[in-house]
């Protein structure tokens, strides 16, 4: 049975296992690190509401427009990490 590695020496091309060859390097954009943030802030605040049973959003800026605009840029940063995470898994087949 061959192994990539049996492949390497014959083709004289990169191993087959060196994933540098065969994904790109991830490059974080300021979106991808903004939505990272946001994603972060609003799962402490979940881990907060489940622990505490408190809303640290809503304790910082109330219950009204503010807040509600906080958890939209929340969920948008979700949005973004998930199309991200997609086309990464794209790009590795």
């Amino acid at each position: 049975m061959k192994t990539p590695r049996d492949d390497d020496s014959v083709s004289g091309s990169a191993p087959v296992n060196d994933l540098s060859v065969v994904v790109p390097p991830l490059v974080l954009t300021p979106v991808d690190w903004l939505a990272m943030a946001l994603l972060v802030i609003g799962g402490l605040n979940w881990g907060v509401m489940g622990l505490a049973g408190r809303d640290a959003v809503a304790m910082l800026l109330g219950t009204g427009l503010a807040a509600r605009m906080v958890y939209v840029l929340f969920g948008l940063a979700a949005v973004v990490a998930l199309a991200r995470a997609i086309g990464l898994a794209r790009a590795r087949r």
